[in-house]
């Protein structure tokens, strides 16, 4: 059965066509137009697409031109993938590609639901290309840590249940569950294409079923095809009415994820990770705590403010209290409040900031006034609030206007400060211990540690041992997170 044009929620349409492109001439434009620079030929496109999806067109002739275009804008958007790719998203340029990224998988979606309106059967081609543009809006929205546009999941939802028993369709439609239920928000920059590319494998061992058959809690979802979301884990108690709603069962695909042998598994840090969010077990629900009237936190930005309130004193060996200390990069004059339990600390010049919002992972802040120039997407940051109380977390998605806000994700209990010597050199760095999320300790050295040095001295509370670095898992702007092998002959003295 053709599909209904009120499926999808479309724009109006207007009768004067002056603007749209025509297939008989659009060729020789589109050839002139890929040879430009990307950014720009992005945006004369948009101009020209954003034309033809609002225009009064018949069902042959919008066919004919989406046939036309697609392959451009197929061209147009792995150029702007260059731009953000490896999670480059502190630059201008990273920014404005991903913005028109976005807007381009946006129109491209726009201009496959006018077809599918149209009421003829499109066929798989046009369903699989609506897909994917409404995947690659959803991916540009996860890689810029901003939420989705409004009705993007709802789309994707929509656009599979037209093609139920395309095999293609369905195998697309589970990657991006895949991805939706990864968790893709707490992803470090770069991973989430890594997880896409992941999931052309896993997908496979994904399965659909209906929300009567037998499932297990341990790696099932309940998909709701009429949201605007991605699919949850599986309540306790189902809903009444199964209509819209599927179960998405990941218990084939979480077992071939552990398969150490797995020569189609990922690097064990994001493995475990994912077996974590995939595997779908009823959780805690964690009761999220309004923020107090009048409430102020501080940001202490950088591996040496989070140093600093750990450890009590600064890199150099000098203890705070008996005087006032400047950092080079980003604290100020220190004195005045106690802040874990550190004598004669000020809160640095990052003050005024106001609770938005708080989970059992991270906290979202708000702080009125455009001077914030020195936070960045990645910087680790220690969190005040002017009593003994002190958290610290990496900075995962910034927002800037009349206020600036921004969302910070957790690293977890248990940090300890560290000094590190090896080949002459000496430096600070954070010890972040094992927990149910991590298989291993990890360490935050300054930026660049990996590449210059081979083994390191540890001391740390009085102990001393050598360790040799791994892989690098995470960068900021200072520094660099590692995996870490303890040798066993001693450390030397």
């Amino acid at each position: 059965m053709p599909p209904e044009s009120s499926v999808f929620d479309l724009p109006p349409v207007h009768g004067d066509t002056a603007g749209a492109l025509r297939p008989r001439r659009l060729r020789e434009w589109l050839r002139l137009l890929l040879e430009q620079e990307p950014l720009t030929a992005t945006r004369r496109f948009l101009v020209a697409l954003r034309a033809q999806n609002r225009s009064a067109l018949s069902a042959a002739n919008r066919r004919a031109l989406l046939d036309t275009l697609a392959p451009a804008a197929r061209r147009l958007a792995v150029s702007l993938g260059a731009y953000t790719g490896n999670g480059a998203l502190l630059d201008p340029q990273a920014r404005s590609a991903l913005d028109l990224l976005l807007a381009l998988e946006q129109e491209m979606l726009l201009a496959h639901k006018r077809v599918l309106a149209d009421g003829n059967p499109p066929g798989e081609g046009v369903l699989i290309g609506a897909l994917g543009h409404a995947s690659g809006g959803l991916l540009a929205a996860y890689r810029g840590y901003r939420i989705w546009p409004s009705g993007l999941w709802r789309d994707a939802h929509r656009i599979y249940v037209l093609g139920a028993g395309f095999e293609e369709l369905e195998t697309l439609y589970l990657r991006l569950l895949l991805v939706g239920t990864s968790n893709p928000f707490g992803l470090f920059p770069g991973e989430l294409d890594r997880v896409w590319e992941l999931s052309g494998t896993l997908a496979q061992d994904a399965e659909l079923l209906n929300v009567d058959s037998p499932s297990d809690a341990a790696g099932c979802f309940l998909l709701v095809t009429d949201a605007d979301a991605p699919p949850l884990p599986l309540p306790s108690q189902l809903p009444m009415d199964p209509e819209g709603l599927r179960i998405l069962d990941l218990s084939a695909v979480l077992a071939r994820l552990g398969d150490a042998e797995s020569s189609t598994g990922p690097d064990p840090w994001l493995r475990t990770r994912l077996e974590h969010q995939w595997n779908g077990a009823r959780r805690r629900r964690f009761h999220r705590q309004a923020p107090e009237e009048g409430s102020r936190l501080f940001l202490h930005l950088g591996l040496d403010a989070s140093w600093q309130l750990l450890s009590g004193e600064d890199p150099l060996g000098t203890a705070y209290g008996a005087r006032s200390y400047l950092d080079l990069d980003h604290l100020v004059e220190v004195s005045g409040d106690r802040v874990a339990g550190v004598a004669d600390v000020q809160a640095p010049p990052m003050g005024d900031w106001q609770l938005r919002d708080e989970g059992a992972g991270g906290i979202s802040m708000r702080r009125l006034g455009a001077e914030q120039e020195a936070l960045r997407v990645g910087d680790l940051a220690a969190v005040t609030n002017g009593d003994d109380s002190v958290h610290f977390g990496v900075l995962r998605w910034l927002r800037t206007g009349g206020e600036w806000e921004c969302g910070l994700e957790w690293l977890g209990p248990g940090l300890r400060a560290v000094r590190f010597s090896a080949d002459g050199m000496q430096g600070i760095g954070i010890w972040l211990p094992s927990n149910s999320l991590r298989k291993g300790e990890t360490l935050l050295l300054p930026a660049g540690s990996q590449g210059r040095i081979q083994d390191l001295r540890i001391d740390c509370d009085g102990e001393a041992f050598r360790v040799r670095p791994g892989q690098v898992i995470a960068q900021g702007s200072d520094f660099e997170r590692l995996t870490f092998t303890r040798l066993s002959d001693p450390a030397p003295a």
